[in-house]
């Protein structure tokens, strides 16, 4: 492996603990150039795609859960790359589904000289032979219609939600020492952390980590639980239903998709707080939140939404059983964003 004389270089993820290796690496490698980084996602995802990098070297003792869940993603994402992955005692114990990754070898420690001359003299394990060429003409799918990495976005999630929840145990604890003039500061460091919350929350069920789990429920009472989880420090917003009506569904993509809805309109539509209604309408069943169209057009000083958020919709809704609905003004200011069903 890291034989492509076209990819010289390979990143070792060690935050510096590994310099015998390195060493070993480049002496067993005359040819290869060894760098070394930390390893957090943070530190070496962004440098996968240089145009020289061959591949990764790193310990399955020293990366996280997030990191773990990253690397089958890099391997779909990049064909190209190789990854040697140095096992110990701990085995693969929670990333159990790398084992036969293509482009990934395994090298047990504690490594020896023989066991890395070894490795690298073979093909990466399970490796594929090289992917077809675009045929002259042809365009290549666009990245706005591959499906989201799923293991990637799953393990990205988990691993931010461990710093979330120590950042909202610790506002917790200064609420209860607070002096006067901070509550108000308090509250927004509260506010905003519930927002990463449910975003985190919204991303994963999008990216289909989540499969969803339907089951008959109360829509009315399904709808208000999520409300008041999605409200914490805000008013309950208005919400209106027409009679009492029964659902199929998965509530954990319900409220995901109602914050979604929700902050379509505060963040990116006119000045108004946003009202949620359910209603019957033309054959269908419409669960909607709604702003008053502005009288004057005060559209064009506003910014379209990233597209992201109508696609976390999309996908939230197909979980659902239902379709997205956003509507706009001004081409792309949205007034209108929520979930409708055949009646």
């Amino acid at each position: 492996m890291f034989q492509d004389p076209d990819r010289p270089s390979v990143l070792l993820l060690d935050d510096g603990r590994e310099a015998d290796f390195a060493r070993m690496l480049a002496l067993l490698a005359p040819g290869l150039a060894v760098a070394s980084c930390g390893s957090r996602l943070t530190d070496w995802l962004n440098r996968v795609a240089a145009a020289d990098l061959g591949g990764l070297v790193a310990s399955a003792a020293v990366l996280g859960r997030t990191e773990l869940a990253a690397l089958e993603t890099v391997l779909v994402m990049h064909p190209h790359l190789e990854i040697l992955l140095l096992v110990g005692d701990r085995g693969l114990a929670g990333a159990e589904h790398l084992l036969g990754t293509p482009g990934l070898s395994l090298l047990p420690e504690p490594w020896t000289p023989a066991g890395l001359r070894r490795v690298l003299s073979a093909p990466a394990s399970g490796s594929a032979p090289p992917a077809p060429q675009t045929p002259p003409g042809a365009d290549p799918v666009p990245s706005a219609e591959r499906p989201f990495p799923a293991a990637f976005v799953a393990g990205a999630v988990e691993g931010l939600r461990d710093p979330l929840a120590s950042l909202s145990g610790y506002l917790q604890l200064l609420e209860g020492r607070r002096e006067a003039g901070d509550l108000a500061l308090l509250h927004s460091a509260q506010s905003a952390a519930h927002e990463i919350e449910h975003i985190l929350e919204a991303v994963q069920l999008a990216s289909g980590a989540r499969a969803p789990r339907p089951r008959p429920v109360k829509l009315r009472r399904v709808v208000e639980e999520a409300l008041r989880a999605l409200a914490r420090q805000a008013p309950l917003p208005d919400f209106t239903m027409q009679g009492e009506r029964e659902a199929d569904i998965d509530p954990r993509f319900l409220a995901a998709a109602l914050y979604t809805g929700r902050l379509l309109l505060e963040r990116f539509g006119p000045s108004g707080r946003p009202r949620l209604d359910c209603h019957a309408q033309a054959g269908e069943l419409r669960l909607v939140w709604s702003v008053p169209a502005p009288s004057a057009p005060p559209i064009g000083a506003l910014s379209p939404p990233p597209p992201f958020l109508s696609e976390i919709l999309e996908r939230l809704a197909q979980g659902l059983g239902a379709r997205a609905r956003i509507e706009t003004v001004g081409g792309a200011v949205p007034l209108s964003a929520g979930l409708v069903w055949p009646a």
